[in-house]
Parts: C-alpha cells; structure tokens; sequence
C-alpha cells in the first residue's frame, strides 16, 4: 500500500497505526504515523499518539515537541496532557510536569495514572505528603492499585523514616501482589527497621 497516496483515508491509517501500538508493534506504529503526517501534517490524532510512543520509547524530547503541538490544536486531551507529564518528568522539568498533570486531571478527575504520576513527580520535588495525597487518591479510585501501596510504603521507608506506617503499605501491597519480590524485600527492609529481625528474614 502506497502511505502517500492522497486517496488513501487517514482515519483508516491512524487505525491501523494504532492497532499495531497497541499490540506492541511500536516500530511499525511509528512508520506508519509518520507516513500519516506526511499525508495529513495536522492530523491531531496521529500527532498525538507519535508523541506519546517517543515518550514511551525514551524519546522524550522528540515525544513533548509533539504533544505540545497535538494540544496546541486541541487542548482537552487528558491522555496527551498526561503523556506530556510523563515526558517532562523523564526530562526533570518537574514543576510542568506537574501542571500537565494537573490539567489532566482538571479534565478527568478519576485519571488514576495522572495521579500516580503526579505522586512520582511530588516525590522527586521532595513534597512528600503530597506525593502520599496523590498515590492515596489512586487506591480510593481502585484498592487493588498495589503500586500504590508500594509507592507510598517507599516514602514512609525512605524519606519519613515512618517504619510503622511503611510496613503496612508494604503489607497491603504483599497482599495484593504476594509472588513480588520487590515487595518482600521491602517490607523485609521495614521490619529490619522496626529491629522485628525475624519477620525480616521470613520476608
């Protein structure tokens, strides 16, 4: 099939593209959006989703170039603002990461990756109450978030030293996911802490 064809439907090629992005056969999504934007350069849609496989695939810079472009057009995508978080926080631009995160959620309060993101982003800054806020916001939409649990058991661990209350986000989490040995290890970590050295080893 000739991509640059002007008869060819960019809907039925932005399909396509992106049912192979969602299959995992991202190389043969990325082409084919490229071809798309030759076609259709303000396609918003294949602008979109390009933006977020460089995201994905490590290319932030490439990926937020896009975005920004993408939103530019149409600014109430929750998921291209998101993506753009994402992006901005693998670059260490932190404060807008947060307020693409924010504008994510301004459009869709119960964006539980937003949330989880925005935690990530608190705790980098070192705001980790609120990065606890935002990672407790994730399990209120969905309990079995077990991230979540595992996330905020790390603040408490790491940069708290709360050792109670990171044993029992650890404990929820083990809960939830019991064959992970990252979470083990973990709450193993926080029971050394708390000098409960034998429930340490079972861990």
């Amino acid at each position: 099939m000739n991509t640059r064809n002007s008869q060819v439907d960019p809907n039925i090629l932005f399909q396509q593209a992106f049912q192979f992005q969602q299959n995992g056969r991202l190389q043969d999504a990325e082409l084919m959006y490229k071809n798309l934007l030759q076609i259709s350069p303000s396609h918003i849609g294949a602008k979109t989703m390009l933006g977020m496989l460089y995201v994905q695939t490590e290319r932030a810079v490439e990926g937020i170039r896009l975005l920004k472009s993408s939103l530019i057009k149409d600014p109430k995508q929750f998921g291209a603002h998101n993506a753009l978080g994402v992006g901005l926080l693998n670059t260490k631009k932190f404060q807008e990461a947060i307020f693409s995160f924010n504008k994510a959620l301004i459009l869709k309060p119960d964006y539980i990756d937003s949330y989880f993101n925005l935690g990530k982003t608190q705790r980098a800054l070192r705001q980790y109450k609120d990065a606890i806020v935002s990672y407790s916001k994730c399990i209120d939409l969905d309990k079995g978030y077990a991230s979540a649990y595992n996330n905020i058991g790390t603040i408490y661990l790491e940069d708290l030293k709360e050792y109670e209350k990171s044993v029992a986000n650890f404990q929820q989490f083990v809960t939830l996911v019991p064959d992970s040995s990252l979470g083990l290890c973990n709450l193993g970590a926080a029971l050394k802490e708390l000098n409960r050295y034998d429930d340490a080893l079972v861990s």
